[in-house]
């Protein structure tokens, strides 16, 4: 290591870091004793695999959702109406 390069620990993940003063780059990266080098990559690559998966799946269940709702409304308000009607029918009745 000369003059021109420092080493430094980081903060907040506890890698160590090899930076070049003049140029301001980070050298050479290596990760805290313990901690593989490409865990983090990997580990965040497949998270978002998994939601871009997830997308399409959530998409086709809200689309189905969506084409049924008129369905479903006119079902909730046919037997909204029966109880109305059962009720009315009960208070006639007393």
């Amino acid at each position: 290591m000369s003059q021109k390069e420092i080493q430094v620990q980081c903060p907040c993940c506890e890698s160590s870091l090899l930076v070049d003063v003049l140029t301001q780059t980070v050298l050479r990266w290596e990760p805290p004793e313990g901690k593989p080098k490409g865990d983090g990559w990997d580990t965040a690559l497949g998270r978002v695999e998994n939601r871009l998966g997830g997308g399409e799946d959530k998409f086709d269940a809200s689309l189905k959702r969506e084409q049924n709702r008129t369905r479903d409304l006119d079902d909730l308000f046919r037997n909204a109406k029966e109880r109305v009607d059962r009720r009315r029918d009960e208070d006639e009745d007393a």
